[in-house]
C-alpha cells in the first residue's frame, strides 16, 4: 500500500510538475513574443524615423547646395563699363596682370544682362550694394558671383562666393586702387580652395583669412588713421614686441607694389556717409604674398567710428605678445 502511495506520490508530481512546466514555458513564449514584437515595432519606428531624418537633411543639402567645383574650367566673365573710367581701367590692368585661375573674357553690363542666367559663366565685376535690410549707405564691391535663373531678380539673387570692398559709394579717393592686385589673390586663393574642396563656401561672402601665427615674423604698417583709439607709436611699438609702426600710405602703397619680405599693411574701407549702423571694414594684407591675414567688420554707432578697435589690435598682437607660431 505504501508502495503504491508512493508511486502515485511521483506520478502526481510528476503530471504536476509538467503542467507547472508546460505553464512556465507558455508565458515564457508569451514573454519572448511580447519583446519580439516591441523590439520590431521600435526597429521599424527607428528606421522610419533615420528615413525621415536623412531624407530631411537631403532635402536641406540640395537645397542650398551650389556646384561651384567647375570654376577653373569655366569662362570668368570680367564685367566694364564702356565709359573707360579711371577705377574701370586699374580694375583691368589688375585682372590681365594678376587673374591666373580661370579663362576670362570682358563684356560690357549690357552684355552680362543677356548672359547672366547661363550656368556656364561666372562674374568678377565692380557693384554698388548695400547691407541686406538696406539699412548701410551704398559702398562699392569687389565681387565674383555664378550665373544661373535667379539672376533674374537681380545680382542680388545670384550666388554670390566672395565680395571685397573697394570703396565707398562715389567717393574714390585713390587709396584701393594699390591694393587691387592683392584682391585679385585674394579671391583667387578662395576660389581655388572652395573648389578643390578644402575649404566651405561662405555664404555670408566673407573670404577665408591666414591665421595671424604665420604672421609673427612679420612687420605690420599701420596708417595712422586706421587705428580707432589712442595709441602712441611707442606703445604700438611695445604692443607687437617690435613688429609694428606707423607709416604713411605712400610708404604702403610702395610695399605693395614692391612686393616687400615679411610685411602686412593695413586697410580700412567704411561709407564717406556713414551713420549709425553702417559697416566699417578691416583687413591685414601680406605684401609679398597678397594674402589675407585679417578680415573684420564691425557696425559704427555714435560711440564707436570708424577703424580698428582695442579689440581687434588685441587678437592682431596676441601671436607676437606670447611668441605663437602656427609652425610650432
Amino acid at each position: 500500500m505504501e508502495e503504491r502511495l508512493e508511486w502515485m506520490d511521483q506520478e502526481y508530481l510528476s503530471k504536476f510538475a509538467d503542467k507547472s512546466m508546460l505553464k512556465y514555458m507558455r508565458i515564457f513564449s508569451i514573454l519572448l513574443l511580447t519583446i519580439f514584437v516591441s523590439v520590431s515595432s521600435f526597429a521599424q519606428q527607428t528606421q522610419h524615423l533615420d528615413r525621415s531624418i536623412k531624407q530631411f537633411e537631403n532635402e536641406k543639402l540640395e537645397s542650398r547646395r551650389v556646384y561651384v567645383g567647375d570654376i577653373p574650367s569655366r569662362v570668368t566673365k570680367v564685367v566694364l563699363s564702356k565709359d573707360n573710367s579711371l577705377p574701370d581701367l586699374l580694375f583691368k590692368n589688375a585682372v590681365e596682370k594678376g587673374w591666373y585661375l580661370t579663362p576670362f573674357e570682358y563684356c560690357t553690363y549690357a552684355e552680362f544682362e543677356k548672359i547672366k542666367c547661363d550656368t556656364n559663366y561666372y562674374f568678377l565685376l565692380r557693384i554698388d550694394k548695400m547691407d541686406k535690410k538696406g539699412e548701410d549707405p551704398s559702398m562699392e564691391f569687389i565681387t565674383y558671383v555664378k550665373g544661373g535663373p535667379k539672376a533674374e531678380e537681380g545680382i542680388g539673387k545670384m550666388t554670390e562666393l566672395i565680395s571685397l570692398p573697394i570703396y565707398p559709394g562715389e567717393d574714390k579717393n585713390g587709396r584701393i586702387f594699390s591694393y587691387l592686385p592683392t584682391y585679385m589673390n585674394i579671391i583667387q586663393e578662395y576660389l581655388q580652395n572652395v573648389s578643390d574642396g578644402e575649404i566651405t563656401p561662405k555664404f555670408n561672402n566673407d573670404p577665408y583669412c591666414y591665421p595671424m601665427e604665420k604672421a609673427v615674423d612679420k612687420e605690420i604698417l599701420f596708417v595712422k588713421e586706421d587705428v580707432l583709439y589712442e595709441l602712441s607709436d611707442e606703445d604700438l611699438g611695445k604692443l607687437f614686441k617690435g613688429h609694428a609702426k606707423y607709416t604713411t600710405q605712400e610708404d604702403i602703397d610702395e610695399a605693395i607694389s614692391q612686393e616687400r619680405q615679411n610685411t602686412l599693411v593695413s586697410l580700412v574701407v567704411v561709407a564717406a556717409d556713414a551713420t549709425a549702423g553702417s559697416y566699417c571694414y578691416k583687413m591685414l594684407i601680406s605684401t609679398d604674398t597678397y594674402q589675407l591675414f585679417f578680415y573684420r567688420k564691425h557696425k559704427i554707432s555714435r560711440r564707436l567710428g570708424a577703424g580698428f578697435m582695442k579689440e581687434d589690435m588685441r587678437r592682431i598682437s596676441t601671436p607676437y605678445i606670447f611668441g605663437i607660431s602656427k609652425d610650432e
